[in-house]
């Protein structure tokens, strides 16, 4: 099967929800975002290592990206 594309430009306007979470003790941020399908497409991205040793990063990454959303 397909894994999708694995890197892809999103506009700030374009992502419809975000929420952190984690995978196997990965930290990581859940997108959901417009499709060109008028549909909403899933993103998740992980941050290799333990939620105390990435955890932080994830916030800060979080962070900025909601900023951009206001």
């Amino acid at each position: 099967g397909t894994v999708g594309m694995p890197f892809v430009e999103i506009r700030f306007n374009d992502i419809k929800g975000i929420n952190s979470g984690s995978k196997f003790r990965n930290p990581g941020i859940d997108l959901a975002v417009k499709s060109n399908h008028d549909g909403i497409d899933n993103i998740k991205f992980w941050f290799l290592g333990t939620e105390a040793k990435r955890g932080e990063e994830r916030d800060e990454i979080l962070k900025i990206i909601k900023e951009q959303l206001k």
